[in-house]
């Protein structure tokens, strides 16, 4: 106690960049093998001095109003984050930020319910043209992007590399946003693991008088409506494997395997069983996924609730060998695959389902779920969610095969990414089963900009 009395001391007398801070704890132990250039911790509960822990006395200051001491994101300890609300961090002198094409990497845990665009932190504001500026920092955008900026002109528009997330960031949880460029590439993270590379090699300028801001962008536009913890800004490209540990490291983890997977075969179709994962009390299992397998081949595929152990799994051909993966899911993302051993259904040696999957569909969403997760069944992993709104359940429209249905009412099956869907000119065929009596103008499938339905 008497040693954080003399630091508060210390913080009147001296100037702010003679402020130091030790970071202790797991998280921070992982954080500081790596060399952060800048490390706030957040976790400050009164004053205006963000300490930085990296050991170079970067401290930046809170303008106000922003809200202190807010429950922070690690599981493994007690440290605390901040809100912004409508006031931000600022790390005016700027130095130590890299810059021109030097490497970087920026990683930040976040908490958020807006799908609007918001800058989690950034710096820049060199002018190469009429009303454009060069920036560089790290956003999220749609509710499930990943955003690494670049720039902003004088009209409040911004430029910047999106990664679709395959998930919600959007979701009032705790995620772990990253993303790392070494001059050529950039590579996006969400909870530790990979969401997709994009190359980019311009210049992004140096630093201007504003500094780093934390919580909004150098044009004072978008800013972060939610909570941030554990903000981190380093002068190299992380690899995956260090944005792991990161993450391992702040004790939030995936669900367990599933237990005693088992599947019993039947014509045309098999019934796969499970025991519960096991995940934290702060991150509850979601749901369940099971592929069925030929070989190493993903084929039919259906998500559950998590209220579920079981799932029948229809369209099998007769006469093939499948194995069953089993997965769960919680905030963070997938867990660990369990797998059955093969069995053999009975049945016709064609279905529905394998004529469909035989002709390389880029997406096929069966709609037999239970849940909020739409399964791909082309073998893509191209999952879509349901948006409220929409009915579970109905008949199917097939006569051979005991495949359910989605009744839309005024929800949608989402899948934010466009990812391999035809774009241009490209060659594309869409097909779907409908069941209406209304003469109106009706949209069963999709393709935008933005997302697809």
């Amino acid at each position: 106690m008497a040693l954080l009395v003399a630091t508060s001391l210390l913080a009147v007398a001296l100037p702010m960049s003679a402020i130091t801070a030790s970071a202790t704890g797991t998280y921070a132990t992982a954080i500081l093998v790596d060399a952060p250039a800048i490390y706030y911790r957040l976790d400050e509960a009164t004053g205006t001095v963000a300490a930085d822990s990296s050991g170079s006395a970067r401290n930046g200051t809170y303008v106000a109003p922003v809200t202190l001491g807010v429950a922070g994101a690690l599981a493994n300890e007690s440290d605390a984050a901040f809100t912004p609300g409508t006031g931000y961090l600022q790390y005016a002198a700027g130095t130590g930020l890299p810059t021109g094409t030097a490497a970087r990497s920026f990683e930040a845990w976040v908490s958020t319910t807006s799908t609007a665009d918001q800058v989690l932190l950034g710096y820049g504001g060199n002018n190469p043209g009429y009303c454009s500026y060069l920036e560089s920092g790290l956003g999220v955008t749609n509710g499930n992007r990943v955003t690494f900026l670049t720039g902003y002109d004088c009209n409040g528009g911004y430029s910047a590399l999106q990664f679709v997330a395959p998930r919600s960031i959007a979701d009032g949880q705790w995620h772990l946003v990253g993303a790392t460029w070494d001059g050529t590439t950039v590579n996006a993270y969400l909870d530790g693991q990979s969401i997709g590379s994009q190359a980019y090699s311009a210049s992004l300028g140096t630093v201007d008088s504003t500094g780093l801001l934390v919580g909004r962008e150098s044009d004072q536009r978008r800013s972060l409506s939610g909570s941030i913890d554990e903000v981190a800004v380093y002068p190299s490209s992380l690899s995956a494997t260090q944005v792991l540990n990161h993450f391992n490291a702040s004790g939030n983890a995936r669900p367990s395997a599933p237990g005693a997977p088992g599947a019993v075969a039947a014509a045309n179709k098999a019934t796969v069983s499970w025991t519960a994962a096991t995940s934290q009390a702060s991150a509850p299992v979601l749901g369940y996924r099971v592929i069925a397998m030929q070989g190493s081949t993903a084929v039919n595929t259906i998500a559950v609730d998590s209220t579920n152990t079981s799932a029948v799994v229809n369209g099998l051909q007769g006469g093939v060998a499948y194995t069953f993966s089993i997965q769960a899911r919680n905030r963070f993302g997938w867990g660990p695959v369990a797998t059955t051993g093969a069995i053999t259904p009975t049945g016709a040696a064609t279905t529905y389902a394998s004529t469909a999957i035989g002709d390389h569909p880029v997406a096929y969403y069966r709609l037999d779920d239970a849940g909020t997760l739409a399964a791909d069944s082309s073998g893509s992993g191209r999952d879509g969610y349901y948006l409220t709104g929409g009915t579970q359940g109905a008949a199917g429209a097939l006569a051979n095969d005991a495949d359910t249905a989605w009744t839309a009412g005024t929800g949608a099956v989402q899948n934010g990414s466009a990812n391999g869907i035809p774009t241009g000119t490209a060659a594309r065929s869409f097909e779907a089963w409908v069941n209406t009596s209304s003469a109106a103008d009706q949209v069963l499938i999709e393709v935008d900009p933005v997302r697809w339905t």
